[in-house]
Order: structure tokens, then C-alpha cells, then sequence
């Protein structure tokens, strides 16, 4: 016996809600004994249409995945894996949804120069550059450094973090060169002549000593001119920090059920669903349907949602956002969103619960009604297993339930409806008796 049961299939890494994950991340989850291999994507949208895959594997026998395709930056991703064996394929798992790492690069020059360095007194000068921004360093150039020296063979040039990292820049170069410099310093340079002049250098030391520290506070440039007899200026510098941001992400402030009726529709206003940033506005905080309701559909200022929609807390505050039920013996529905602020920052995916009550009601539960035909064209024919006593009040709704036509009776057992002058669509019949309700769906077809 082969068991054909995945429900065990779990994705691990990264994990849903995850943040600040690198461009080529591994994608991990739960191996299920009972597997022969694997589908996994990712995608930008959790649609996972053609135009939103980034990468896919078709029939992976492990249960990892490298994303050998560098992801964009301070963007939003979906991936989700399902199993095969030979039994047949088995279904998707839930996305998870995490985002990468934001990174920003901005430059600052020294304020404090010209810095003089004296013929006649060796040793060390420095310049402050306070950096007022927090992250993490991923790049950093040194730009313009820009100077004279009557010999350029006595400096010894440093970058230091406010952590107190430090990287040479150069060191005696030069010999007895006096003239002026213009020097930018990237450890991408192609250049490490010994006496380049002006124009992008690497340094002496590599940059990548910063890697990692912090970008707020004092940034030294330390310039040591340890022999006597000579002097020059320092002009100008500034400094290029490319760092890992992190921004405040949305906080999901209420995500509480939904209680509709059944067979009907109900805005979902924003003291259930409510999303908060505080870099963010309303209309910045955009929700991403990951699943749809079972049971029921959204509808955002009339148009339908579908996996892969967006709409924004804007919407839901200004009422919207509309849940319909389809009516039956359903006690509940649910669909799964996440939320994005546009910047890096995100709710993952979450479920929002509906419960839907009276559920069938005496009707509904026992099914002892019977509604045909279906598709209708003219009529349609609504029959009682029981005769209900008293009043009957039967109506049709349209798919915003709105009311399209409604009849009341009293004492019946059946009844026929004409439908003639209605268009066709999707029409529910909600029935009424004595406080049971009872719903059913149907189809106009001209």
C-alpha cells in the first residue's frame, strides 16, 4: 500500500514572513517518506502565473532547491513545493511568502576639510563624517579624496568605522612625488598601480573588512605624515555606503472573523482587517489574495478577486471589501492574504476566517427542499418535502445580493417562480420560514 497522504509537506527555509533574505536562497522543506520527487516555485505573485515564476523545478528528488537566479531586491516572493508518487500528484502546499534584503546606497562628504598637515609636526591628522542612518554595510567606496602633498611617500592613509574597523587606503606611495591627488577607492577598481594619481583605485586593504558593521556615527579619515620637512592639504572626501535597510514593517492590528449569514453578503470593514505602518499610508498597504474562499467569493468596489489580486487598506477602510457566500451547509470559509508597504516590508501570508452562521438552519440541514431546473430559463420550480406552515418569504438576489424579485406565501408546499425579464448570471434564492433560512444557488441562461 502506497500512502498517498502530503499533508505533512511543510516548507521550512525561508520561512514564511521571513525578511531580509539574500538574492540566491536555498529553499528547504519537510521530505515526506512517501514521495518519489518534488515541484517547487517561485514566484513574484502567488498566482504563479507565467509572468510571475522566477524559477521552477519540475520533479526534484531532494527536498531542497538553490535560487540560482539572483532574486530583485526589497521585493515580496511566494514558493510553495508538492509531491509525487504513484498514486498521482499531490496538491500544492500553501504558499509561504518572505522578502529580500533592501539594500541603499547614498553618499556623504566631509564637511571639515581642507585638513592641513604640517611640515614641521608629524603625525596624525583626521576628518569626521557622521553617518545619521542605521543598517548594515553591504558596499563601501571612499569618493573623491582629493589633496596635495610636497611627498606623497610620507602618508599612510585609513578608513575607519565608527565600530572601529579599518582599512589602508595607501601607504608611502609614490616615493617623492609631489603633486596633486583625486582618488576614489572601490574594491571593484580594476587599477592597483602604485602611483595612479587620479581616477577609481583599489585599496590597499580591501573593503570588505566592513562588511556586516553598522552605518551610523563617526567615520574617520586618519592621514599620518610621520617624517618632518614636508606638508600638504587634504581637500575633500566623502564616503558611498551601500547598506542592508531594514524598514518598519506593517503590523496587523486586527484580523478578526468574519460572522456572515448564510446565502449572503457582508463588507469586511477594517475593525476585522486592519493593517498599520508607521512609514505607510493606507493606500501604500497593499494585501495580496494567496488563496480564495471555498464557500464564497471577494468582490473590492464590485470587481471580482481572484489569487494574485491586490487591494489596499484604503479600500478596506472605506468599506470595499465584500465577502459573498454561495449558501449550504458550511459552518465556515477563510481566504489567505499578505500584505505589502512597497519598501521590503511585509505580512506574510495569513489567514482572515469567516464563519457563517445560521448555518442551513433547519432547511439547509436537512436538505428537504428541492430547486429545478437548474440551469433556469423561464421558471424555476421550488419544492417543500414538508408542508410550511405559515409565512414563506422567498427571494431572489443577484451576486452583489442585491434583491431581484420576491414573492411571499403562507402555508405552501411548493411554488414556481417566473424568472422571465431576468438576465442571465448567477442568482441565489433565499427562502425564509419562521426563522430557518435556506439558500440555493442557480444559473439564468437565456
Amino acid at each position: 500500500v502506497v500512502d498517498f497522504d502530503f499533508s505533512n509537506l511543510a516548507l521550512t527555509s525561508p520561512a514564511n514572513g521571513a525578511m531580509g533574505v539574500g538574492g540566491f536562497p536555498v529553499l528547504d522543506w519537510t521530505a515526506i517518506g512517501s514521495v518519489d520527487y518534488y515541484d517547487v516555485q517561485i514566484a513574484s505573485s502567488p498566482a504563479f502565473d507565467a509572468g510571475s515564476i522566477h524559477m521552477e523545478k519540475m520533479g526534484t528528488p531532494g527536498s531542497t532547491f538553490l535560487v540560482n537566479d539572483e532574486l530583485a531586491v526589497a521585493s515580496v516572493y511566494y514558493w510553495r513545493v508538492r509531491g509525487h508518487n504513484e498514486c498521482g500528484v499531490g496538491p500544492w502546499t500553501v504558499p509561504a511568502s518572505f522578502s529580500t534584503v533592501n539594500v541603499t546606497c547614498a553618499s556623504t562628504v566631509a564637511s571639515d576639510v581642507p585638513l592641513t598637515i604640517s611640515a614641521n609636526t608629524p603625525g596624525t591628522k583626521t576628518s569626521i563624517l557622521n553617518i545619521a542612518a542605521s543598517g548594515t554595510v553591504s558596499d563601501l567606496n571612499i569618493k573623491n579624496l582629493k589633496g596635495q602633498h610636497d611627498f606623497l611617500g610620507d602618508l599612510t592613509i585609513k578608513v575607519i568605522a565608527p565600530s572601529g574597523e579599518t582599512a589602508v587606503l595607501m601607504t608611502k606611495k609614490c616615493a617623492n612625488t609631489s603633486t596633486a591627488f583625486d582618488l576614489s577607492f572601490d574594491d571593484e577598481a580594476v587599477n592597483l598601480n602604485p602611483c595612479i594619481l587620479n581616477g577609481k583605485v583599489k585599496p590597499e586593504q580591501p573593503f570588505s573588512v566592513f562588511q556586516g558593521v553598522g552605518t551610523a556615527g563617526n567615520w574617520t579619515l586618519s592621514v599620518t605624515d610621520d617624517t618632518p620637512g614636508s606638508g600638504g592639504k587634504i581637500n575633500a572626501w566623502g564616503i558611498e555606503l551601500c547598506a542592508d535597510v531594514t524598514f518598519n514593517a506593517p503590523i496587523l492590528v486586527k484580523n478578526e472573523a468574519l460572522d456572515v449569514d448564510n446565502g449572503v453578503n457582508k463588507v469586511i470593514p477594517n475593525n476585522l482587517l486592519l493593517a498599520e505602518d508607521v512609514d505607510n499610508g493606507p493606500a501604500e498597504l497593499i494585501f495580496t489574495i494567496v488563496t480564495t474562499p471555498k464557500h464564497g467569493l471577494l468582490k473590492v468596489n464590485g470587481n471580482d478577486l481572484s489569487i494574485g489580486s491586490t487591494f489596499s487598506q484604503a479600500d478596506v477602510s472605506a468599506g470595499l471589501l465584500r465577502y459573498f457566500n454561495f449558501g449550504g451547509s458550511s459552518l465556515s470559509d477563510d481566504f489567505n492574504f499578505a500584505v505589502s508597504d512597497g519598501n521590503g516590508g511585509f505580512i506574510p501570508v495569513t489567514q482572515f476566517n469567516i464563519v457563517v452562521g445560521p448555518v442551513g438552519t433547519e432547511l439547509v440541514a436537512r436538505q428537504d427542499f428541492h430547486v429545478y431546473p437548474n440551469p433556469v430559463k423561464d421558471w424555476v420550480n421550488i419544492d417543500f418535502d414538508q408542508k410550511l406552515s405559515g409565512i414563506v418569504d422567498i427571494q431572489l438576489l443577484d451576486i452583489a445580493g442585491r434583491l431581484v424579485k420576491q414573492i411571499i406565501r403562507k402555508d405552501i408546499r411548493s411554488i414556481q417562480v417566473s424568472t422571465t425579464g431576468v438576465q442571465s448570471g448567477t442568482y441565489f434564492v433565499r427562502i425564509s420560514n419562521e426563522g430557518n433560512t435556506a439558500v440555493a444557488k442557480i444559473v439564468v441562461m437565456r
